[in-house]
């Protein structure tokens, strides 16, 4: 008896722990046989064989299904696959989500994540739970991450989630450099907000690579002092010429690429291939009389910036040309445009704002191309720029209306018009203030 009892208690006591093992699943409204499968990562053919459903759509709602084991084959095979892993996240599936989304987030492959999920298609569904598996290495990495400081360089930071490739092409620094500095893999996704150092920075910059010179400024027509970190591209395109000349004239080497803020640079230079301008000139009326001398063009050399004060001035002038202003006058610590550019029509008239002295003509100064410059009463100087012919001469008095040449291009543009500056002795005024 007591064999037998012995017996009993062995059978059960071998049974027990797989009924109990043994798992079930509740059917809930919305489930299929294939959401189900997913979910215990079994598949269907299983499930039907376990339940010994011949029809998928005999699956009922509170209908109890169990669920069958896997086999040691596959838990073995999932045992080594998940080796490699050192941790895993749980994600839930959204509306719209695609494994490729999902894995380009996570910095993982599609296949990464089936293998992971034991799936057999890249079918998912809103609501569906994936298991999201986290490398080693890029765990370690994220905790490297915090450690790095981007105090001792450049910084880039993402607005939004990406990965080192993305800054990369964002950047154009390359991949590998951009992983040794950070310790990031290339393919790790990152969060916005993230910064990401692109370059050590340079403490003491080349002198070649200095944007600010004292002697850069000599001659210069046109200074620009930006108000923020910009790009060398992005101050050519606002001046409508090129990064080339921006480096030439400034002395800067192909590796700038920004300026800082307050770094002035020179836009337009006036050329100093130009003769001594004579310190007397005659005051007879007759051309012939006064022989013309070859002279340096007589614009003022650089100053401070400020304006005179027009209200002062008794004379308004007349415009020499009928258009539209599309370039104002400004002279700030910002940028140092000290006339304006009037766009009108192709080999339009320009004629003289006031009775004067015509004491320069030539095309000395690139930045304004055939340049004439008036000398009127009351220490005033008119200066018109961008001409296509000249029709005076140095030395000829022209009155107030008189044709001096007709209108040619702008600079860096297809359309047509002058450049007109006014002066008060050597001091810039805004145009606009006293013309009529």
């Amino acid at each position: 008896m007591n064999l037998r009892l012995s017996i009993k208690i062995g059978l059960i006591s071998a049974i027990v722990p797989f009924i109990v093992s043994a798992e079930t699943y509740k059917v809930k409204k919305g489930d299929t046989l294939e959401k189900i499968a997913k979910k215990y990562k079994v598949s269907v053919e299983e499930l039907k064989a376990e339940n010994n459903i011949k029809d998928e759509k005999s699956l009922r709602e509170g209908m109890t299904i169990k669920i069958p084991k896997k086999g040691e084959k596959q838990a073995s095979k999932e045992k080594k696959h998940k080796h490699s892993y050192t941790s895993e996240e749980t994600y839930i599936v959204k509306k719209g989500d695609t494994l490729e989304i999902i894995a380009k987030k996570y910095g993982l492959t599609v296949k990464e994540i089936m293998d992971y999920n034991n799936m057999k298609d890249e079918k998912i569904f809103a609501g569906d739970e994936l298991k999201i598996p986290v490398k080693g290495y890029a765990k370690k990495s994220k905790e490297n991450t915090t450690e790095i400081d981007t105090s001792k360089c450049e910084v880039y930071t993402l607005k939004r989630g990406g990965t080192l490739k993305h800054v990369s092409k964002r950047t154009g620094v390359d991949v590998s450099i951009l992983e040794k500095l950070n310790d990031i893999p290339s393919n790790q996704w990152l969060k916005a907000g993230t910064k990401i150092c692109i370059a050590p920075k340079r403490e003491e910059k080349k002198e070649e690579e200095k944007v600010s010179s004292s002697s850069n400024f000599d001659n210069c027509t046109l200074i620009y002092n930006p108000p923020h970190k910009i790009s060398l591209h992005e101050i050519a395109r606002k001046f409508r010429t090129s990064t080339e000349k921006i480096r030439r004239i400034n002395g800067l080497s192909s590796k700038v690429k920004y300026v800082e803020a307050g770094q002035k640079l020179c836009i337009f230079k006036e050329d100093k291939a130009v003769t001594k301008i004579t310190e007397e000139e005659k005051t007879s009326p007759s051309v012939s009389e006064e022989k013309p001398v070859k002279k340096e063009v007589p614009l003022p050399s650089k100053t401070e910036p400020k304006t005179a004060d027009a209200d002062n001035l008794s004379v308004k002038l007349a415009w020499p040309v009928d258009g539209q202003v599309v370039a104002n006058f400004q002279n700030d610590e910002q940028v140092r445009h000290l006339g304006i550019d009037i766009q009108t029509s192709c080999g339009n008239p320009v004629k003289a704002a006031e009775d004067g002295k015509v004491i320069y003509t030539g095309d000395n100064i690139k930045a304004f191309g055939n340049l004439v410059v008036i000398r009127h009463s009351n220490g005033l100087t008119t200066v018109y720029g961008y001409l296509d012919n000249v029709n005076v001469k140095e030395g000829k008095y022209v009155s107030r209306g008189e044709v001096i040449g007709t209108a040619g291009r702008l600079k860096n543009s297809d359309k047509c018009g002058i450049y007109f500056e006014v002066r008060k002795n050597v001091t810039p005024l805004d145009p606009l203030s006293v013309l009529e």
